[in-house]
C-alpha cells in the first residue's frame, strides 16, 4: 500500500458537474402550459409515456462496463439506534456501482447522547445536529435536544458545492441546512422556517430539493401536517400529511410555501429525478405503507400519478439513481423489517425488480440518499476525512482507492 503522504500529494482537482437532473434525450413531448394539469390520472398519456420511453432507453442498454473514473456513488443516512424514535446525524458510504456498498469512517467517537446505544449510532458521523429542537418530548429523552434524520444531499450545478437539508424532529417547524465544497467539512448549521406562512405546523419531515435549471433556483419540497402537536405515536396520523414547496436561489431567501401534489392520502417522503425534460415523483402513501410515481413538466406543480412501485410491505425513504450502463436504482427503507430495500429498472417509472438480496447497504443506514459524486470530489472527500480523523476509516483499502480515484471494480 502507498503511503498516505504520497497519496495526498497525488490529488489533483478537474473541472467537472454532477447535479440531480440527469442527461437524457427528451422522451414525452413538453406541453406549453404544464400548470394547467390536474394532479390526478385523468387524460394523462400513461402508455405513450411508457413506450417512447422506452425505445429512448434500449439505445443506452448493451454490454455491461467496467469501473470508470465517474462510476463514484455516495449514500449520505442516519443511522438506527435501539428504537424507531432514534435518531443520531449523517454517516457517508461509498459504491462503484450501486451494489456494493463501504461506509467510510469507522473509529470516530460517539456524541455523549449516544454512547450506549446499539450498531454504530452516534458514532462515525460527518455531520452532527446543531440546529433546531423537537416538540416531541420522547424524542428529546432518546436524542438529546437537537435532532438530525432523513439527511439529504444535492450538490449544486453552478457551484459544485454540496447542500444538506434534514429533518429537525419529530415535531419540529424547522428543518436543518449546511453546505460543504467536500461532504467532510461543513459551514454552520441553520434552521429554515419554510412553513412559516402556515399555520398550526407539527413537523416538516424529510426536506428534499431539485434545481430548476429553467428559472435557475431550487424547489424544497418536503411533508408536512397540521393541527394540534403531538404528545404521542398515537397521534401521528391524526391529521393527513401533504406535501409542500418553496423555492430558493441562495438558501437565504424562500418563497411562501405551497401544496405541490395532492394525490388524495397522506403523503410522506418524496423524492424527483429529472429526466429527459420531465419530472418524476417518487412519493409514500401514508396511509397505505405504499411507493408510487407521479410525473409532470415542472417540478412545482402539475403532477399525474404514474404507476404503483412497491406495495407488498411497509417501506418509506425512496431516493433513486441512475447507475451503471443506465440502471435505475431506486433505494427504500423498509423499516419494519430492519433492513434495506432496493429496485432496479431499464428505466425511472419501471417496472422494477427487487434486487435487495443482492445489495449490500450498511448495517443500521436509516432513510438513505444515493448520489453520483465527480471524481475530483472524491479526491477532496477522501483528502479531507484523512485530515479531519486520521487513521479513523473503516478500511484501509477503502481510503487508499479513494485517494487513487475512487475505482475499485
Amino acid at each position: 500500500m502507498l503511503a498516505r503522504s504520497v497519496l495526498l500529494a497525488m490529488l489533483s482537482s478537474a473541472s467537472a458537474l454532477t447535479m440531480r437532473s440527469l442527461p437524457m434525450e427528451s422522451f414525452l413531448e413538453t406541453s406549453s402550459d404544464s400548470e394547467a394539469s390536474s394532479d390526478s390520472e385523468a387524460d394523462f398519456p400513461i402508455e405513450s409515456f411508457r413506450r417512447v420511453a422506452s425505445e429512448q432507453q434500449e439505445a443506452v442498454s448493451g454490454k455491461k462496463s467496467r469501473c470508470g473514473a465517474d462510476d463514484n456513488f455516495i449514500m449520505t443516512y442516519h443511522a438506527a439506534g435501539k428504537s424507531w424514535i432514534d435518531s443520531d446525524g449523517m454517516h457517508l458510504a461509498h459504491s462503484n456501482d450501486g451494489h456494493t456498498w463501504e461506509r467510510l469512517l469507522g473509529n470516530v467517537d460517539a456524541i455523549p447522547a449516544h454512547r450506549r446505544k446499539e450498531h454504530d449510532f452516534g458514532k462515525n458521523m460527518v455531520l452532527k445536529p446543531a440546529v433546531g429542537r423537537d416538540r416531541f418530548l420522547m424524542s428529546r429523552f432518546s436524542n438529546g435536544e437537537t435532532v438530525l434524520r432523513d439527511p439529504f444531499v444535492i450538490q449544486d450545478p453552478r457551484t459544485e458545492k454540496f447542500h444538506a437539508l434534514w429533518t429537525t424532529g419529530w415535531a419540529s417547524e424547522t428543518i436543518g441546512y449546511s453546505s460543504s465544497e467536500d461532504l467532510v467539512n461543513w459551514e454552520p448549521q441553520r434552521e429554515l422556517n419554510v412553513m412559516a406562512n402556515q399555520k398550526h405546523t407539527i413537523n416538516t419531515w424529510a426536506p428534499e430539493a431539485i434545481y430548476d435549471d429553467y428559472k435557475e433556483e431550487f424547489v424544497i419540497f418536503w411533508s408536512s401536517a397540521t393541527g394540534k402537536v403531538w404528545q404521542g405515536p398515537q397521534d401521528f396520523h391524526n391529521d393527513p400529511f401533504h406535501l409542500y414547496y418553496t423555492t430558493t436561489k441562495d438558501f437565504k431567501e424562500f418563497t411562501p410555501a405551497q401544496k405541490l401534489f395532492d394525490p388524495g392520502h397522506s403523503t410522506i417522503d418524496a423524492t424527483m429525478d429529472k429526466v429527459g425534460g420531465k419530472y418524476i415523483l417518487t412519493y409514500k402513501n401514508e396511509d397505505k405503507k405504499s411507493l408510487h410515481q407521479a410525473t409532470s413538466d415542472s417540478p412545482t406543480g402539475g403532477f399525474q400519478k404514474l404507476n404503483n412501485v412497491a406495495g407488498n410491505a411497509a417501506t418509506e425513504g425512496p431516493s433513486m439513481v441512475q447507475g451503471k450502463d443506465g440502471e435505475w436504482l431506486m433505494f427504500h427503507d423498509t423499516y419494519e423489517k430492519g433492513g434495506y430495500g432496493v429496485l432496479s429498472a431499464k428505466a425511472a417509472w419501471g417496472p422494477w425488480t427487487d434486487i435487495s438480496k443482492d445489495v449490500n447497504v450498511p448495517d443500521g443506514a436509516r432513510h438513505a440518499t444515493v448520489l453520483r459524486v465527480t471524481p475530483n470530489k472524491i479526491k477532496a472527500l477522501a483528502n479531507e476525512l484523512e485530515k479531519k480523523w486520521p487513521g479513523k476509516w473503516a478500511s484501509d483499502d477503502k481510503m487508499t482507492k479513494l485517494l487513487q480515484g475512487g475505482c475499485e471494480l
